[in-house]
């Protein structure tokens, strides 16, 4: 073999593995019969410890189905005779049950919510109520989020061991085994076509042009950046404002520095968050360091003054933006934006509190698709963009109103 496997954390079914451990007790002979080569074979049955002998593929043939019947049959002759000691205890494979369920989980669906971003460019231009924009923006964001799925799954299989090590992410799809390797990749490969075949259909050129730019830098950080401290925070950073860039050139949409600046800083506030969430979870377990990542326990506090650090200079740029010229070309009131920047600092500040407690224990963006006080600072923020936009209009339509 020119692989060296851990068996260690392969993904055992303990239910399975403790009825094994109770008949062996018992003392009954149990037999380990396995289509896997010797070398795997010999490793599982030393690191559980519970079986007498072992029947495995050989250079004369692979012990899978009726060959691993005749091989048992073989086993026993002379012997007692086999009994059915699961008797319909177990099912088969958690592969075949629930399927629906587990892909949907494997693809990460609740993680298109990030995708949302698209929308963003659009709104700030004032022409989110166009119809033609709005169905160019589903397009994007369903060709986007068939993208994504087929990064995060890529992204799981490179990260079988790590996440089998991790508290949390050991039950994901592929890490609990509910999944398999080569039916991920043909998952994989269809997703990444279906994104691709919407974006070259339905959209202007540029757009699935930066979607391979996307491809392109989620695969570097999937096979390198991501185990290079900071520097992973800022590409997620940068990965979340090219996503902005991205519903941008969708519609054809301008996209400003302002824009751009603020969700360079705003983001990667929230990517320090969630390497901060990581390292409070490390030192709770008490573990020296992230598994498949540069961070050790002893860098908690700079990750945070870091985070909260970038977190209150995305609010400076949004008061700069508020200041500028470039903001009465779309603002009839553009003073009543500063209304914003209480309950902004108010939430970032919240934020960075629940994680210091612990009780962030889910990415940041999903975390505020489910926090009711996150979702009203959105609505009272969205509420103010609409107000300082059109509160001219009133105005003058009541002055019509009271000459008439």
């Amino acid at each position: 073999m020119r692989v060296s496997l851990n068996v260690a954390l392969l993904p055992y079914r303990s239910e399975v593995v403790e009825f094994i451990e109770k008949e062996h007790s018992s003392g009954r002979t149990v037999v380990l019969a396995t289509a896997s080569h010797r070398l795997v074979a010999e490793k599982i049955a030393e690191h559980l410890g519970v079986f007498s002998d072992i029947l495995v593929t050989d250079p004369n043939g692979n012990l899978s189905g009726e060959n691993k019947l005749r091989a048992i049959e073989a086993y026993t002759q002379g012997q007692k005779r086999v009994e059915n000691l699961a008797n319909g205890r177990f099912i088969k494979s958690g592969e075949n049950h629930y399927f629906l369920f587990t892909l949907l989980k494997a693809m990460r669906v609740h993680q298109w919510s990030k995708n949302l971003l698209l929308f963003i460019p659009a709104f700030m231009a004032h022409r989110i109520f166009d119809f033609h924009i709005i169905v160019q923006l589903l397009f994007a964001f369903l060709a986007f989020s068939l993208c994504a799925s087929a990064v995060y799954i890529l992204n799981d299989l490179l990260d079988l061991e790590d996440d089998r090590l991790h508290p949390t992410k050991k039950d994901r799809p592929f890490a609990a085994g509910f999944l398999s390797i080569p039916r991920g990749l043909t998952i994989g490969a269809l997703l990444m076509f279906g994104g691709f075949t919407l974006g070259y259909c339905f959209l202007p050129i540029n757009f699935p042009r930066i979607m391979v730019l996307y491809l392109i830098l989620t695969t570097v950080y999937s096979f390198f950046l991501k185990r290079k401290a900071i520097i992973d925070v800022i590409t997620l950073a940068g990965l979340y404002a090219l996503r902005i860039f991205a519903g941008a050139l969708a519609v054809k949409v301008p996209v400003s520095s302002w824009l751009l600046a603020f969700s360079l800083f705003f983001f990667l506030s929230l990517a320090l968050m969630k390497r901060f969430s990581d390292l409070h979870l490390l030192r709770d377990n008490l573990n020296d360091q992230i598994a498949g990542r540069g961070y050790l326990a002893t860098d908690f506090g700079i990750v945070q003054a870091s985070g909260i650090a970038s977190g209150y200079l995305s609010l400076l740029v949004l008061a700069l933006y508020i200041n500028s010229n470039h903001v009465k070309t779309l603002y009839s009131q553009p003073q009543l934006l500063w209304l914003m920047i209480p309950f902004l600092l108010y939430w970032i500040t919240r934020m960075w509190l629940l994680t210091n407690r612990g009780e962030m224990t889910d990415d940041p963006i999903v975390f505020t698709m489910k926090d009711w006080v996150s979702i009203l600072i959105s609505l009272i923020v969205l509420f103010i963009l609409l107000l300082a936009s059109v509160l001219d209009k009133i105005y003058h339509l009541q002055s019509i109103r009271m000459i008439q």
